[in-house]
Parts: C-alpha cells; structure tokens; sequence
C-alpha cells in the first residue's frame, strides 16, 4: 500500500497525517487529538520497509556448514582420535608435545618417510574397517578418525615437500608398501 503523503524528512515521533480543504498536511504525534472540523485524518505512518534479510558477502567463501551439517559425527570421530594421538605422543619426560610432535619431520630428511607412515597408517585402520570392525582396539576410538587423522597429516606434509631438502626416494615406495 502506498503512501498518501511524503514521510521523508518527518521526524520518527510523528506518527498521524491529516489534511485539510487546501490539500495541506500536518503530521502529529501519536495521542495528539485534533478537534478542528478543518482538518480529517489522512493516515499512519507507513511501517519502515525492512530488507528480507542482512547483506552478507560470503559467496566466494567456504560454507563450513556443508561439513557441520552433514558430517558433524564423523568431526567428533576425528577429534576423539587427534585427542588420543596427542595423549599418546606427549612425553613429559623429554619435552615431547603431542600436539605438535607429528610436525617434527617436516623438511628433514625424515619427511617422506613420516608422509608413507599416514599412508600405511590410514590404509591399516580402512582394513580393519573393511573387515567390519568399527572400533580400535588401543584406543576405543573408531577407526574413521584415525584415517581421517592420518590423512590430515598426510595432506599437511605433502603441500609442504619443497622444504625437503634431500628427497630420500621412500614416495616411490609407497604404491608398492600399500
């Protein structure tokens, strides 16, 4: 529904147009009582128009809901397994942190090697899966979060084999050891 008349530079208090017999308007604020004859209520204040929803920006970005909606049991799977890991491979004793210990190879001459080992690991925790067992063992943690752990980790040294300095030649092992 349109407007009768223009609310543009009428302060927000004023809520009431009237007219008169000239076609002039006076704007009221709500509870003003108009008790002359000259001039007849024309209209309220028309609801400001609101946009359906707030601008956001995010086409080009990632839609991490995708994951959260769809594999947010699989991602409880896998921190229980990160959890393990880090658990496991912490050593007081030698300053060893768990959390950050998987990166210790990177581009030493034990990165390729460390890379092979995800492989093999992630390869032995989809046997065990393929053979129906869900559950490891060790850790009680099912078998998925360690694949997709080892994975991760796999992932996270090969974007980083330019920093080996001296390739040890294990990569070319790997199709053969899996």
């Amino acid at each position: 529904m349109s407007s009768k008349c223009n609310w543009e530079n009428v302060p927000d208090e004023f809520l009431v147009a009237y007219i008169n017999k000239n076609d002039e308007i006076r704007f009221h604020k709500a509870g003003d009582t108009i008790f002359s004859k000259e001039w007849t209520f024309l209209e309220l204040r028309p609801e400001p128009s609101k946009p359906m929803e707030a601008l956001r920006f995010n086409d080009e970005k990632i839609d991490w809901s995708v994951l959260d909606n769809d594999f947010y049991e699989v991602q409880e799977i896998e921190y229980n397994a990160r959890k393990y890991g880090i658990k496991k491979y912490t050593d007081k004793a030698k300053s060893i942190d768990g959390r950050t210990n998987w990166k210790n190879s990177i581009g030493t001459k034990n990165h390729e090697k460390f890379m092979m080992g995800c492989l093999e690991s992630a390869n032995r925790h989809l046997r065990k899966m393929r053979r129906g067992e869900t559950v490891d063992e060790e850790s009680g943690v099912e078998h998925v979060g360690f694949v997709r752990v080892n994975m991760g980790m796999y992932y996270y040294y090969f974007k980083r084999l330019d920093m080996v300095p001296t390739a040890v030649g294990c990569m070319e092992e790997i199709g053969d050891r899996l």
